[in-house]
């Protein structure tokens, strides 16, 4: 299933890009970005046990209008691996901008995952499910040209998830997990 969601998230990215970059003297009125953005992960996990270190990628594509010169507003799609945990957060983007062109931007995420983990793939008495998705950060864009500009950021991302343990057709169990996660992504911005 998630191979399908990966291509379906590459697909949809060029798809959209070409769309757009094909309608740029059509678009003044009606202005969207498009930020296609790598990032590796680094953290842990936090459970009533014990933290355990974890680490991984992950792949966002979000599309979004600008609002005067400082504020953007979007949605957004990403793929988020961390070893035995996949996630997949649908989220609204909000980002503030010091100027046009050149210059520092702060930004922040809020929406909810959808979660698997491979531990509990086959298991009858456990379920693994995603939850809220937090993300905020600071970055910097250097502008290439008018229709693109190269994205760098560190992000801090709250990810949270639950584990049912069943006994029967019962819930007996629910074990909270947070991700607490530093992110560093390099992308590109679609004007």
């Amino acid at each position: 299933i998630m191979n399908y969601s990966k291509c379906f998230i590459l697909f949809f990215s060029l798809i959209f890009s070409f769309a757009q970059a094909q309608n740029l003297p059509l678009t003044k009125k009606k202005k969207l970005n498009t930020r296609i953005e790598f990032g590796v992960d680094r953290g842990i996990q936090l459970s009533k046990n014990f933290p355990i270190l974890k680490s991984g990628e992950q792949f966002n594509l979000s599309v979004s209008k600008l609002y005067g010169s400082h504020f953007e507003a979007g949605i957004g799609v990403g793929y988020q691996n961390l070893e035995d945990e996949q996630f997949m957060p649908i989220y609204l983007l909000l980002v503030g901008k010091s100027k046009v062109g050149n210059g520092p931007y702060i930004e922040s995420s809020i929406g909810y995952s959808y979660g698997k983990n491979n531990k509990y793939k086959h298991a009858v008495m456990s379920s693994f499910e995603g939850g809220k998705y937090f993300s905020t950060g600071i970055g910097y864009g250097f502008n290439i040209n008018n229709q693109y500009t190269f994205l760098v950021s560190c992000n801090y991302i709250m990810q949270q998830s639950q584990v049912k343990h069943y006994e029967g057709e019962t819930v007996n169990y629910i074990e909270d997990l947070i991700f607490d996660l530093i992110v560093f992504k390099v992308g590109l911005l679609l004007k």
